[in-house]
């Protein structure tokens, strides 16, 4: 891959590491982008051409459905049972009293942040000699929850769009060195509500009698038109390591609802994912992938020591072998102390919920869309798939929670209910 072996009994010159750039796009569904969907047209022109030069992941999963565990699965490699963040930074909705002060209404929460004793994806780079720089759009990608490990520049913001974010990149980049490798994350929010009308993909002319549908793909046109932009500039189309991947997707009354709300369906839990390495031929493949892949994925291609105590394992190197399609991965989302599970075997996907145990069964190589539950009609692999599920829950091994409190200050807590983290008694979202 990238490195270079060392002879016999001679020292090896230091390797030669490529620049890393790690997009993250929050809540975009992957049937809604081009490399992952058989739609005509699509609206990621650019995405599209990224691709034709990567290896794409047609059969990728979120370990969560939400921002904060998806993500932390990705940093960690960990499933979010056992990195332990489960939810989302929520703004509180309750009416405050007349003689509540905005300090006594706004008040800290206590939340579980990544776990200190698990080395992060930008800790490890950091360790290889990268220069680190973060930028992220959502609110829950912040330091508070641990995410700025590592970072030698970090910038949280609870809502900046892809125009926005270059600007901010482009002025930290002032401070890095051009001889040291980088690793750039970027974590953008522009799909997410409230969807803004991008002209001209949204071509109405005011949001009336427009679908909401509309203006969120207008958003996904706009933000792949400004990565076109910024990996142009920043020449990220040659000899850089490239990933791209989704934290979860958007509902839009697949299954009732809209947002991504308490529910582990596809339309959520299925995740784009593509890579482009230099020099490794592109391609397309069914293997089965998931956030927690990401972490080794990387390290592997860097040559970097791998962490003995992850969920996933490096996909590329994967490729070349006799793919296990039928690789157990699992979908996960929290609520006020019941669980959600979803998980994936080959075609078949059970969503169970605990502690209720209700179940539905889905075969998504005939039904993709999962309309049709299956758990009564087919009570021999919904009897399987919950045995199978079992035995993984009866082997996760969490590792020690990192419990912070955050300050909600009235403007932090404006800004979540504006993006719909809204907490109350019905839900999380």
């Amino acid at each position: 891959m990238f490195w270079l072996s060392a002879a016999c009994g001679v020292e090896a010159p230091a390797p030669w590491r490529p620049d890393v750039v790690f997009i993250m796009i929050d809540t975009a569904r992957a049937d809604h982008l081009g490399p992952f969907t058989d739609e005509d047209p699509t609206p990621t022109a650019f995405l599209d051409r990224l691709a034709a030069q990567s290896v794409v992941f047609e059969n990728a999963w979120a370990a969560a459905t939400c921002t904060a565990p998806s993500t932390a699965s990705v940093f960690t490699g960990l499933i979010p049972p056992r990195h332990g963040v489960e939810g989302n930074l929520l703004g509180l909705t309750r009416d405050r009293r007349p003689d509540e002060t905005v300090r006594e209404f706004v008040s800290s929460v206590e939340l579980v942040a990544l776990p200190g004793s698990v080395r992060t994806l930008t800790e490890h780079l950091a360790d290889a000699g990268y220069q680190t720089i973060g930028v992220g759009a959502n609110p829950n990608f912040c330091e508070a929850l641990g995410f700025s490990r590592g970072f030698d520049l970090f910038s949280e913001h609870s809502y900046r769009d892809a125009e926005a974010m270059a600007v901010e990149l482009r002025r930290l980049s002032q401070e890095l060195q051009p001889d040291q490798p980088t690793f750039t994350y970027l974590h953008y929010m522009d799909p997410h509500v409230p969807y803004q009308q991008r002209h001209p993909w949204c071509p109405h002319e005011t949001p009336r009698g427009c679908r909401s549908i509309c203006r969120y793909r207008s958003e996904i046109a706009y933000l792949d038109s400004q990565l076109e932009r910024l990996f142009d500039e920043m020449g990220w189309l040659e000899d850089t390591l490239v990933v791209v991947v989704t934290d979860h997707g958007e509902e839009f009354g697949d299954h009732g609802d809209v947002m991504h709300r308490y529910s582990v369906h596809q339309e959520l839990a299925r995740a784009g994912l593509l890579i482009s390495v230099p020099g490794v031929a592109p391609r397309r493949t069914a293997l089965p992938a998931h956030h927690t892949d990401l972490l080794p994925t990387v390290l592997e291609l860097l040559d970097l020591p791998q962490p003995t105590t992850l969920d996933g394992f490096a996909l590329l190197s994967a490729l070349d072998a006799k793919p296990d399609l039928d690789r157990p991965l699992l979908t996960c989302r929290a609520k006020k102390g019941a669980q959600l599970w979803g998980l994936t075997i080959g075609e078949w996907r059970l969503l169970q919920e605990e502690p209720s145990g209700a179940a539905e069964l889905y075969d998504i190589g005939r039904d993709p869309r999962e309309l049709r539950d299956l758990a009564s009609q087919r009570p021999e692999v919904l009897a399987r798939l919950q045995e199978r599920l079992a035995h993984i829950q009866s082997k996760i091994r969490p590792v020690p929670r990192e419990h912070v409190t955050v300050d909600l200050s009235e403007a932090l807590n404006e800004d979540l209910l504006n993006l719909g983290y809204a907490g109350d008694d019905e839900d999380d979202e």
